[in-house]
């Protein structure tokens, strides 16, 4: 699909979450956890009621509990929202071009994806590729620090003898639900778990140049001292925005990967587990289409 029309794309964006700080790693070091024992020790010794302790943690379990399930019932209703968001604006920017006059270059529309993967490959539940819908489920289960990622792979082919720069767009929709306890209570150890998007462009999946991230969601832990199995947060994470890189450029009949991913990411500097739940119900991630713009002389920069 080629038009030569005289208005350029706008970048029309989506709600999404705000990305937010992340505190700096927490690390437990070996004298720390050998402290931690020999204060354990001495409640112990020294008589404290440790069946009115069990008891309130127990308490404090089912109080979690509740609030997570009102969280997640509130999370899987705006799930399928924010998918029917991305897939209409797909389609929307579909008609659009088909119209005419809405592209001052030519212009290329990727429907699917030639490929859904993941890193690792056991996060990656179901996936789906279909024009306009293509989608996938992952679930992130970690008890040690380490980074998951999901990607939609696209590519685009220059088929002429020149070189040329182009400009991709995508969308973007990632529904569901974040939790993550923390333990190791004597010191207050923190833990992190977020989540984000981006879109990046090179001859293949791993080298490449990214050109946008954005912030999905995140969770901050803390666990209280003296009180193990305190540390607990969870909410529901979900966005739906537009990913833009621009002046990529791309030599004589080369090949480009497009690579549109999400990448979930846990720290913590004591024990831990997060579960980073994108499979659940309606919970997943869409990518429906990129939209590929050709210059033949890359346009230039200018400040604002």
């Amino acid at each position: 699909m080629a038009t030569t029309a005289k208005t350029a794309i706008k970048r029309t964006p989506l709600p999404a979450t705000a990305r937010q700080p992340a505190p700096a790693r927490a690390r437990l070091s070996k004298s720390e956890r050998a402290a931690s024992k020999l204060v354990v020790d001495w409640m112990r010794k020294s008589g404290l009621d440790t069946k009115a302790l069990a008891a309130l943690q127990e308490e404090r379990r089912l109080e979690i509990q509740r609030f997570v399930e009102k969280e997640r019932a509130k999370a899987t209703k705006h799930a399928a929202t924010s998918h029917a968001a991305v897939r209409d604006h797909a389609r929307a920017l579909q008609t659009l071009a088909k119209q005419g006059g809405f592209f001052t270059v030519p212009t290329f529309t990727l429907d699917k994806p030639v490929r859904i993967s993941a890193r690792r490959s056991t996060i990656l539940k179901m996936s789906r590729i279909k024009p306009f819908d293509s989608f996938a489920k992952i679930r992130v289960f970690r008890i040690k620090e380490g980074k998951d990622e999901l990607f939609f792979v696209f590519e685009w082919t220059n088929s002429s003898a020149a070189p040329v720069a182009i400009d991709a767009l995508t969308f973007l929709s990632a529904s569901g639900f974040l939790g993550m306890n923390v333990e190791g209570g004597l010191f207050s150890p923190v833990g992190l778990m977020s989540v984000s998007a981006q879109i990046a462009l090179g001859r293949s999946e791993r080298k490449n140049t990214v050109y946008e991230t954005r912030g999905v969601g995140h969770l901050i832990v803390q666990n209280l001292a003296f009180l193990p199995g305190d540390g607990h947060e969870s909410h529901g994470c979900d966005g739906a925005f537009n990913l833009t890189a621009l002046h990529h450029p791309v030599a004589p009949f080369q090949t480009v990967r497009i690579v549109v991913s999400l990448t979930v990411e846990s720290e913590c500097g004591s024990g831990f587990d997060s579960d980073a739940d994108f499979e659940s119900g309606p919970f997943g991630v869409g990518c429906p289409v990129v939209v590929v713009r050709v210059h033949q002389k890359p346009p230039l920069i200018t400040p604002d």
